[in-house]
């Protein structure tokens, strides 16, 4: 799914002119630090509603330690509680305006633990939980098997980007132009269907209750390689049995791709991916 991510700076939007365009999702900055809306939050939110563009929610943080982050979470949830996205919220790790490096820098350690309460609590609202990063902050400053269960959304724009970290979503310009907008906008890629993991996700109150639904999912694994995962919870790991599995979870088309099985394994990495 092709999308754009957007906040105050990108002005006054025709959002029917964004769809026309072919965009398909839209990640919307709710608010930053502890604590502050974004100017435009409610009218993009009304913009994409009135269209029926699917869209999700960010918050860049500032926070330094777990206070800090809870009164930020604690903020945006109660900014986002009466919309209905159907796109991830994010907590956004980027720092691009080097607040915390000169605020106080805080350790790798204190950021992971911020990631992890700031999509915990995210969860525990009924919402789905990512992390914003780029592919130094992933590999340098946030990498851990802790925030494994979270899904990413990856910024990397140069022509051959990072395909080692998985990622739901990858913003890969920040120079995009879209019909409807005037100024330059951030452009990414979705690769897995948000609207429908969330719809099933809240069908279910994000747990699977066979007795009543009849949905059967596997046991959750976190391997890099779907293969190796498959095998590890003792399931046929064959291309043939691959295929199958991927079209009981919304891809119809499987050809083995690093996207298609990104996808498989984020499903799997959150106990979602379908029998």
């Amino acid at each position: 799914m092709k999308g754009i991510d957007i906040s105050y700076h990108q002005g006054s939007i025709n959002f029917k002119e964004v769809k026309k365009s072919g965009i398909e999702f839209v990640m919307i900055r709710a608010s930053f630090g502890f604590f502050n809306e974004d100017k435009k939050v409610h009218e993009y939110v009304r913009g994409c509603e009135s269209v029926n563009l699917p869209y999700g929610f960010y918050h860049y943080s500032y926070a330094r330690n777990l206070e800090e982050a809870k009164r930020e979470v604690k903020g945006f949830l109660n900014l986002v509680k009466n919309y209905n996205p159907t796109f991830p919220l994010v907590i956004d790790m980027e720092d691009a305006d080097n607040w915390k490096k000169n605020n106080g820098n805080p350790t790798n350690e204190m950021l992971i633990d911020i990631c992890d309460y700031f999509c915990n609590q995210v969860e525990k609202a009924g919402f789905y939980a990512m992390i914003y990063a780029n592919t130094d902050w992933f590999t340098n400053r946030i990498n851990s098997s802790k925030l494994d269960k979270y899904d990413k959304w990856l910024a990397d724009w140069r022509v051959q980007p990072n395909t080692s970290i998985p990622r739901g979503i990858h913003q890969y310009t920040s120079s995009g132009r879209v019909s409807g907008i005037t100024s330059l906008v951030d452009m990414n890629i979705a690769y897995q269907n948000y609207p429908e993991i969330i719809k099933n996700m809240k069908n279910k109150n994000q747990e699977t209750d066979v007795s009543t639904n009849n949905t059967i999912y596997y046991p959750s694994f976190n391997n890099t390689s779907i293969v190796d995962g498959l095998k590890s919870i003792g399931i046929n790991s064959s291309f043939e049995n691959r295929k199958k599995i991927a079209k009981n979870n919304g891809i119809s088309n499987y050809i083995g791709s690093y996207e298609q099985n990104v996808m498989l394994l984020n499903l799997a990495r959150n106990g979602k991916l379908k029998q």
